[in-house]
């Protein structure tokens, strides 16, 4: 949720620049269909849903190779702090 958090967070803020320097209409955020749920249960295991097939459900392994090994804390640092604080 995070992830998609930031990306409507991102249209926003371009949207509401459009309005304010060219007065376009602000156009509606269109989401995923089907929303990504990573649950990792310790660094080895876990269940995660994919915005695949409708919503495809896996196991320990792929959920362990996607998240688990850094609960992307790389990927958010990187984002919120500036390069000098990392």
């Amino acid at each position: 949720m995070a992830y998609w958090g930031m990306e409507q967070g991102k249209h926003l803020g371009k949207a509401l620049a459009d309005k304010i320097l060219y007065g376009i209409e602000l156009k509606p955020y269109t989401g995923p269909s089907t929303e990504a749920l990573m649950l990792p249960i310790g660094p080895n295991g876990g269940v995660s849903q994919l915005p695949l097939c409708g919503g495809m459900v896996v196991g320990n392994f792929l959920t362990k190779m996607i998240k688990s090994k850094t609960l992307f804390v790389d990927m958010f640092r990187k984002q919120l702090l500036r390069a000098e604080d990392a």
